[in-house]
């Protein structure tokens, strides 16, 4: 499952589509909206997405991420739209019948090809409104 959504994200669909009888754990990223970055408040961000170029890019990724950590089952799926503080922008899920091999832990072998690949959608933009910090010099 791979999917470029205006909806809410949902983690049990991801988790069905990945879920075998081999395996023992199911692993889950969820990238929310976080209130800061590079020292700016966050007020909301704006997804954009060509999804017919966006869907097959995550396919590659997923494909790569397979070949790297012997990953069976994975799903992604990235929200487009406004999206306010603390919501869900993109869930991952992935399975491994042998979790137990020597590799990164299970999240951080689910999320970290999958968050730097992110930005390798395609073309999806993410835009938003920040402020700059207050001034805390009183001089």
């Amino acid at each position: 499952m791979f999917d470029v959504t205006d909806q809410p994200l949902l983690i049990e669909p991801l988790v069905s589509v990945v879920t075998r009888s081999s395996s023992g754990a199911v692993a889950i990223f969820l990238g929310v909206v976080r209130d800061q970055t590079r020292g700016r408040q966050v007020l909301y961000l704006e997804y954009e997405a060509y999804r017919e170029m966006a869907i097959p890019k995550m396919r590659e990724i997923a494909d790569e991420i397979r070949r790297k950590w012997k990953v069976d089952e994975i799903a992604m799926v990235h929200r487009i739209g406004h999206l306010e503080i603390g919501e869900a922008s993109v869930a991952i899920a992935r399975i491994a019948t042998r979790p137990w091999q020597p590799a990164p832990t299970p999240s951080t072998a689910s999320k970290r090809p999958c968050r730097s690949g992110r930005k390798r959608f395609g073309p999806m933009a993410k835009s938003g409104s920040a402020r700059a910090p207050a001034n805390t010099n009183d001089s």
